[in-house]
């Protein structure tokens, strides 16, 4: 029993220092905050290195101004001198400027983490039982305690800086134009400076670098008219709907602020003529004017051709509108090509087949003979296995061109007089 008393006062006095101890690193973690004032008239209970927090956000030009300290009766917290070390340092650099009310993430410890939250719990549970006042204030006063803290203890989240697009590379033949427009510029400079003998050669030097560069940028043109046919295609095959929309003027809007009359008189005083029904004479001093000495002959301006020409250029021109949509280097164009309207007779892709199917025949039978002529006397085409796309298209448009010929003359020969099968059989009635 005697020995019961000492233990049970030493376990007081360690449940003593432990509260003290506890007490002690609540008290610093609180003792650095006062209200701090700023000259922009921001005042505010944290610390000083919130202050200078908020004159980073405010990017004020004069952080160096005084700042005084003040006491406010409603709210008591505890107060004690800022320490030397942090009198001293440096301080932190101005954040990004953003949009008023805006503040950045806290860095907030994760939910797995219980132990740290408890501590965090306990530390703001301290601060906020230290304010005084109406519960107004406390609430105003709340949030900004809680982020202060968070800032200080946890720091922050920095935006993320935007990256910039890749700039499109530059190709060998712009690089070249670029020099020489810089070669040409000096040439220039050279040429208001140099003496009457030596401009002569300054101008052959000029002459020579604008032929290169229209050689150059005709070049360059072409390619960038190309690329945009390309693309221009690309968007059409893709949502044909989309694309014809944006070949209309898009519709303006808008409220008409004067009067239907008064906007009548101004295009009639605008665009009409009121001398437009008097006679015009010639002016005195335009000299007479002589009557031609021959007449000049002029036709009705219409292409006059027969049916079977009008129908054999329609059926090129589809075939090779086909084969440019079915040997087309973009996927999207070559596996989704519209079908052609052409009628019931005739299609595009069956004459296609058939062109196609009638090169790959000639190029495993090889050159044979063609009248009196022997083997390899007539003009050898290219091989269809060898031949390039282009090549390819216009071996296909000859094809069916032959193809047309040969049913034009299979057609006269199978009449009964010689393709005038009309009159003639008539007349022999």
């Amino acid at each position: 029993m005697a020995s019961t008393g000492p233990e049970t006062t030493t376990s007081k006095d360690s449940t003593v220092q432990e509260d003290t101890s506890a007490t002690s690193a609540s008290f610093v973690t609180t003792a650095d905050h006062k209200l701090q004032t700023c000259s922009c008239g921001w005042r505010k209970v944290t610390s000083f290195r919130g202050l200078r927090i908020h004159q980073g956000k405010k990017s004020l030009e004069s952080i160096s101004t005084p700042v005084r300290e003040e006491e406010n009766p409603s709210i008591e917290l505890a107060v004690e001198e800022t320490s030397a070390a942090e009198s001293t340092q440096t301080p932190r650099p101005a954040v990004e400027r953003r949009l008023p009310g805006y503040k950045l993430r806290v860095k907030w410890p994760g939910a797995a983490e219980k132990k740290l939250w408890e501590m965090v719990n306990d530390d703001l549970c301290r601060s906020l039982e230290q304010l005084r006042g109406t519960a107004e204030k406390k609430l105003e006063n709340m949030g900004n305690i809680i982020y202060e803290y968070g800032a200080e203890h946890f720091g922050v989240l920095q935006p993320k800086v935007a990256r910039q697009a890749p700039s499109p590379p530059v190709s060998r033949r712009q690089q070249k134009i670029k020099c020489l427009v810089q070669e040409l510029r000096q040439l220039r400079k050279l040429w208001k400076k140099a003496p009457e003998v030596e401009k002569e050669g300054i101008n052959v030097l000029q002459a020579e670098i604008k032929t290169q560069l229209v050689s150059l940028r005709r070049a360059e043109n072409f390619r960038k008219r190309r690329r945009k046919k390309e693309q221009t295609r690309t968007r059409f095959y893709k949502d044909s709907f989309k694309f014809l929309k944006t070949l209309f003027t898009k519709e303006k809007s808008g409220v008409l602020q004067t009067t239907k009359s008064d906007l009548e008189e101004h295009l009639r005083a605008t665009h009409s003529d009121p001398k437009r029904h008097e006679h015009l004479t010639i002016p005195s001093d335009i000299p007479p004017i002589d009557p031609p000495e021959h007449q000049c002959l002029y036709g009705d301006g219409v292409l006059k051709m027969p049916l079977t020409s009008l129908t054999e250029e329609f059926k090129c021109a589809k075939t090779r509108l086909q084969m440019t949509l079915n040997e087309s280097q973009d996927p999207v164009v070559r596996e989704n090509a519209p079908t052609l309207a052409t009628g019931r007779k005739w299609t595009p892709a069956r004459a296609v087949e058939e062109a196609t199917a009638a090169l790959r025949h000639a190029d495993i039978v090889g050159n044979v003979q063609q009248g009196r002529g022997g083997l390899g006397l007539t003009t050898s085409r290219p091989a269809w296995r060898s031949a390039a796309p282009p090549a390819r298209r216009k071996m296909v448009v000859e094809e069916v061109r032959r193809q047309e010929e040969a049913a034009r003359w299979a057609k006269a020969v199978a009449s009964r007089v010689g393709g005038h099968g009309g009159k003639e059989s008539k007349k022999g009635r």
